[in-house]
């Protein structure tokens, strides 16, 4: 198992967002929390679906759609979390069926990772979909719950599947609550400005003695650092049982 530190979506969003929890997670301070199968077994389940249909569809010659009909929730998903599955595989098979792209399962590495130049880290990529189009251009395809962010080419999940898949490809960002789709298209300049700007950040993190300060906001709820941001006000248990607090 590699040693380096891994720059995953959630790293890069950090950075963008508390300098104090990017330099942490660079650094390996932060751990994630919750039931990580529990967490992403809805968006597994309805990945795994939509890549089966792509499967079933070639070789049977059928439509996604037609392919789709034979999906079935896994048994440990809730009755709230089965709905969702049908709907947004139902939503995926009429998007996939409306745009071009051959799908080849050996493209299907679910995280691929690439070591950066510096030979100091390496990135990860979560990938949903590849389907190859014409002149040996790639689309990414991400399978969400949510609508694209603005603007999508920022994305952190964007970002990293330029620098591990490599350029020109197209991100589409699949809303399968709408079925709305938006994408970008990154050629080799981009990834390679992308790749400098992300080396910039890591860099400046990795190795540094003094902590910077941390930056409160909205994604304090979900950070993996915050039990010993200075930025909060901690109670001890000590000072509890003596009635105090900080």
């Amino acid at each position: 198992m590699s040693e380096l530190p891994r720059i995953t979506p959630t790293t890069l969003r950090a950075s963008q967002q508390c300098a104090l929890r990017f330099h942490r997670l660079v650094n390996g301070a932060g751990r994630v929390r919750g039931d990580p199968r529990r967490r992403f077994a809805l968006p597994g389940a309805i990945t795994q679906a939509c890549r089966d249909a792509h499967q079933h569809a070639q070789a049977q010659g059928c439509s996604v759609a037609g392919a789709a009909d034979h999906a079935h929730p896994p048994e440990d998903l809730t009755p709230e979390e089965r709905h969702a599955f049908a709907h947004a595989v139902a939503t995926y098979a009429a998007v996939a069926d409306a745009r071009e792209g051959t799908y080849h399962a050996e493209d299907h590495e679910r995280f691929p990772n690439q070591e950066s130049s510096t030979g100091r880290f390496e990135i990860m990529a979560p990938v949903d979909l590849v389907l190859r189009h014409r002149e040996d251009r790639r689309e990414v395809r991400e399978l969400a719950l949510r609508e694209a962010p603005e603007p999508l080419a920022d994305s952190s999940r964007v970002v990293l599947a330029a620098l591990a898949l490599r350029a020109p490809l197209t991100y589409a960002h699949c809303d399968l609550r709408t079925g709305t789709v938006v994408d970008a298209t990154l050629e080799e300049p981009d990834r390679r400005t992308l790749g400098a700007d992300l080396q910039r950040r890591v860099m400046g993190a990795l190795g540094v003695a003094q902590e910077p300060s941390p930056t409160p906001g909205r994604w304090c709820s979900g950070c993996e650092v915050l039990r010993t941001c200075p930025a909060v006000v901690h109670t001890t248990a000590e000072e509890l049982r003596a009635g105090g607090s900080t």
